[in-house]
């Protein structure tokens, strides 16, 4: 088994290459040289990715405590030196002016830098620049290519982000079928957005079979994650009984939880139960309200 070399900084390695160049010049046996070197070669190739791995937990350490000059301080040589998690964090903090001002292009060189090494995160966020046209001209064939890419190997967020370039045609023909396809694969990861909008596709029947109780099932997912859209579409189908029989009280309780976080159309249809007293006794003070 490989042991991790735990104590050799940079003066212990040069005195370890000192040592081998000696016994080159010193010694006749030439094997015993080339045996000596590979295993110098061998500890400081086991000692990079422990040295790598170290300074992107301090850089994220830093970023998490909000403390972006140190984490930019650490990052920066992680990422120079080939680390991909180093490269989408400070991708993130160029794009989003953390530790300093917004510089789209130096975020669309370490996203590009972390998505050409496999980082789903950073092939999303690469997409997302070229989707919103951040320091690139809007390019949504190019977005979409980085979102599938990420998407292939089950990002949610890649996954939802197909599924509304096939639902609107962005940088594809546009495709009911296909986007609820890829809004499914997201949803079942439990991505809220992707959940909400596999919701109205079942209950309006694009790119499905029109089906009210699988509208039902998916608007619950992502009412029961706080979505306020989805509170208010569980509350219409109950008041109109679509899927489920009419329930007006029910209806009341999910209008209720997204008036409460300000969605106004709850609110007004919350009132309006009131004014008229359907699943509630009839109360012009709170209808008002």
């Amino acid at each position: 088994m490989r042991k991790a070399v735990g104590n050799a900084g940079p003066y212990e390695l040069a005195c370890m290459w000192r040592c081998v160049q000696l016994q080159y010049t010193k010694s006749s046996n030439k094997a015993l040289f080339m045996k000596n070197l590979c295993t110098f070669l061998l500890i400081c190739l086991n000692l990079m990715p422990c040295t790598a791995w170290a300074g992107f937990h301090e850089g994220l350490v830093a970023y998490q405590k909000e403390d972006f000059a140190t984490a930019l301080k650490v990052f920066r040589p992680a990422a120079d030196h080939g680390d991909a998690r180093a490269q989408y964090y400070l991708g993130t903090m160029y794009a989003n002016g953390k530790g300093g001002q917004k510089d789209y292009l130096e975020a669309i060189r370490y996203f590009r830098m972390a998505a050409n090494q496999g980082s789903v995160s950073g092939q999303f966020s690469l997409g997302r620049m070229y989707f919103y046209g951040n320091g690139v001209p809007q390019d949504y064939k190019e977005a979409i290519k980085w979102f599938h890419i990420a998407a292939d190997q089950g990002y949610a967020s890649a996954q939802f982000s197909v599924g509304a370039m096939y639902e609107y045609g962005r940088g594809v023909q546009h495709d009911d079928a296909e986007a609820a396809k890829w809004y499914r694969l997201a949803a079942v990861q439990g991505n809220v957005d992707a959940q909400y909008n596999l919701g109205l596709m079942y209950a309006n029947g694009r790119g499905v079979m029109q089906d009210d109780k699988e509208a039902i099932k998916w608007y619950l997912a992502a009412a029961e994650q706080g979505d306020a859209e989805g509170q208010f579409n569980l509350g219409a189908m109950y008041a109109n009984g679509r899927g489920v029989s009419r329930n007006a009280k029910m209806a009341i309780e999910w209008y209720r939880i997204a008036a409460l976080s300000g969605h106004a159309h709850s609110q007004f249809n919350l009132g309006a139960m009131y004014d008229k007293g359907d699943g509630t006794a009839q109360d012009f003070v709170e209808a008002a309200i």
